[in-house]
């Protein structure tokens, strides 16, 4: 069986610049290489899948959990010390993005292009006309890919993309609600099953795949 385990569900993987433009703002940047996603699945959909996570130390028999709905994601990340959260909707997606406060900066328009041009490139020059913020600290991108537009009922979500330690906390929070909840970095080969109460910074080592 495929050891990504594709067939549970996707996760994402967006090969970026260092510094990425994002439409929602007059410019975004973000330091990070490589901006990973991770696939959530519920202990239940797996099926016969279950049986290949036993084998590889994951035991799911007998776990059923739930997915959240939005209005409970929200109160979880509205929970997160130290964070702000952005809500898009745009058709059937809903987007919940999370920075660390302290982690952003504002530039203005004119600081942008002696920044860019000392930290990033050409393409990036385009878009620092009206300014653009940096994220430096732990950030999140939370997608609810099916949202029919009821905050109230039960969604599957995966992030798009995030820092580990952040990622681990949100997880953490949404298992206190939803029952236990399997996550798996794109890559990562064998997903990690996440119980509320777990310590965090073992569930962050093992998102980062130390």
């Amino acid at each position: 069986m495929n050891a990504t385990l594709s067939g549970v569900s996707r996760a994402l993987t967006r090969h970026v610049a260092r510094y990425t433009h994002d439409a929602s703002t007059p410019f975004t940047a973000r330091r990070d290489e490589r901006m990973s996603g991770y696939a959530v699945s519920v202990p239940q959909d797996l099926g016969a899948q279950g049986d290949w996570l036993g084998e590889h130390g994951v035991d799911v028999g007998g776990l059923r959990a739930r997915w959240p709905t939005p209005s409970e994601l929200l109160r979880v990340l509205q929970h997160l010390a130290g964070h702000q959260t952005d809500t898009t909707e745009t058709l059937d997606l809903l987007t919940f993005s999370v920075t660390e406060t302290a982690g952003v900066q504002h530039i203005s328009a004119n600081e942008a292009r002696a920044w860019l041009d000392e930290h990033g490139d050409d393409a990036d020059l385009a878009g620092a006309e009206q300014g653009f913020t940096i994220i430096q600290g732990g950030w999140a991108e939370l997608r609810v890919p099916d949202f029919t537009g009821d905050w109230n009922e039960p969604h599957p979500f995966d992030f798009d993309g995030g820092s580990a330690d952040l990622v681990a906390r949100i997880m953490l929070g949404v298992t206190g609600l939803t029952g236990p909840l399997l996550i798996m970095q794109e890559g990562a080969g064998v997903p990690v099953l996440v119980r509320a109460g777990a310590p965090h910074d073992a569930l962050a080592a093992r998102l980062r795949g130390a």
